[in-house]
């Protein structure tokens, strides 16, 4: 699933690049990736909680440690892709 997310992040730069030409801020542009890939995973991460809760792991810190776990990793894997972007729009990739 987090190869999946690294391919459809880094197949949307030429979106994420028309943004940015049209004077999106690089916060804005980091912001839009990592709530998409957020927002990807977080049906995987209710369906988590749920099967902590049948098997009566649902502890607050184990809430709270396989969320910070699933943050942390969604936001190396857009930092990845975003420094990405940042390289090839500063060669040049145009959307015509």
């Amino acid at each position: 699933m987090l190869l999946n997310i690294f391919r459809v992040l880094k197949r949307k730069i030429p979106n994420y690049a028309i943004h940015h030409l049209f004077g999106a801020s690089d916060s804005f542009i980091f912001a839009r990736m990592f709530l998409f890939a957020l927002l990807y995973h977080a049906i995987p991460l209710v369906g988590t909680v749920f099967v902590m809760t049948l098997n009566r792991m649902a502890t607050p810190f184990n809430i709270i440690i396989v969320t910070i776990v699933v943050l942390a990793i969604l936001f190396a894997i857009t930092s990845v892709v975003y420094n990405r972007f940042r390289v090839q729009f500063s060669q040049g990739l145009r959307r015509e």
